[in-house]
């Protein structure tokens, strides 16, 4: 059966017309003109588009030639003006007094600032000389020599640099292990002259005359003091937080240490003693932001290092213990008893302090080290130019005559040329 041609109708159409009514093939035919219209204005919009796309890509062509044409001749000119100061005569440039540049700042003393690093010390450790095979000795009538020529380097610093500057201030920064201690290993009892209670009783001396010498500095108007705990001064066998103890960050006798310093220097209104409660502090000191704790914190052994000190593992745990406490210019720790400064961010270092022993039958057998007796004083100056920064690292070098023989010496006592 045949059907209207005009979609919507079923019809049949009538004779032979293809649809059933007029109307039908009226509004067939314009359905289909209909169809035709869009279909051309889709062309013709496609065309205007095309026509478009194409001024657009040559008015992008004619700017990146525009630019072009303005970058060689701006070449071009700098040709030109070279090669004019080269043919143009030579002219001197007129001589400037170099000293306005500086402003003020140099026509009186520079002011600086000191931090003293004390870490390390050990005080009752006893090691022969038969144990560390003729290398070298310590005990607690040679580290008070220690403290002593650590005095007469630093009044010599003094000395020599106050003829341009001026020390102000003084930070003693105490990271641990002032004390030898006894509760650590079974051999350690073998290993001491004193008992922990005479060691504390000892430290808490030989501080306390290290800061009184500290007071006779001419210029000298506030000394700081702050500590905080290492592993040897913990009071338990087992190390547990940060190598502190089993039982608190404040049961160690470098907290008992501090605490008789802040009662001693109560009444020295130039004095300032800080017990820290936890494993590590923070101080803002001659406009640097400092974080220090001792090191003992550091797990996971000494690998990763060299000469047998871990520096990548230490400098890991320094910048995260500078963002712990969101951001540090210095991160200062002992523990390595290996003096370093190290790179800490853009601008900053960790110091790494070193030790009154130059060595022990642990370090000897563990690390096979031996070093120069060594603290760290660093110079800080705030200058107009650069800010505040560290200008001078001074070692303090501790070595008592006699008790650390030079590499080599035991070859030369059997006669043989090393």
């Amino acid at each position: 059966m045949t059907t209207c041609a005009y979609d919507p109708c079923s019809d049949e159409p009538s004779g032979r017309s293809k649809y059933c009514t007029d109307a039908h093939r009226k509004a067939a035919a314009r359905g289909n003109y209909k169809e035709r219209e869009a279909e051309v204005k889709s062309i013709l919009d496609a065309k205007d588009l095309a026509a478009s796309e194409r001024d657009r890509l040559k008015a992008r062509e004619m700017v990146k030639t525009l630019r072009a044409l303005s970058k060689s001749e701006a070449r071009a000119q700098e040709y030109v003006d070279a090669i004019k100061d080269v043919l143009e005569p030579f002219q001197p440039s007129p001589v400037v007094d170099p000293y306005p540049i500086f402003g003020n700042e140099y026509d009186d003393k520079i002011p600086v600032d000191w931090v003293d690093h004390n870490t390390d010390w050990h005080i009752g450790q006893r090691t022969t000389f038969e144990q560390t095979g003729g290398m070298y000795e310590q005990n607690t009538l040679i580290t008070r020599a220690q403290v002593d020529l650590m005095w007469e380097a630093k009044k010599s610093i003094f000395a020599r640099e106050s003829a341009g500057k001026r020390v102000g201030k003084l930070w003693r920064c105490i990271t641990g292990d002032i004390v030898e201690g006894d509760s650590m290993r079974a051999s350690q009892l073998t290993g001491i002259d004193l008992s922990v209670t005479e060691q504390a009783v000892e430290a808490a001396d030989l501080l306390a005359l290290a800061i009184r010498r500290d007071l006779t500095l001419p210029g000298i108007t506030t000394i700081d003091v702050d500590t905080v705990g290492g592993n040897h001064d913990r009071t338990t066998a087992k190390p547990g937080n940060a190598g502190l103890g089993e039982t608190s960050f404040v049961d160690t006798w470098a907290f008992m240490i501090s605490i008789m310093l802040e009662r001693w220097f109560a009444d020295e209104p130039r004095v300032t003693v800080k017990t820290h409660r936890s494993w590590y502090g923070q101080k803002i000191f001659a406009g640097q932001k400092f974080v220090f704790e001792h090191g003992a914190s550091q797990r996971g052994g000494s690998g990763g290092g060299y000469g047998g000190t871990p520096w990548n593992r230490i400098a890991n745990q320094a910048s995260r213990l500078a963002a712990l406490c969101g951001g540090a210019d210095y991160v200062m720790m002992g523990h390595y008893h290996t003096p370093a400064l190290l790179p800490l961010g853009q601008e900053g270092w960790l110091v790494m302090g070193g030790s009154l022993p130059a060595t022990t039958t642990y370090v000897q057998t563990n690390f096979k080290s031996v070093r120069v007796p060594h603290q760290w004083l660093l110079e800080f100056h705030d200058s107009q130019t650069y800010g505040p920064r560290l200008t001078t690292p001074y070692p303090l070098y501790a070595a008592v005559p006699g008790t650390l023989p030079k590499p080599g010496a035991f070859w030369k006592d059997e006669g043989i040329d090393a």
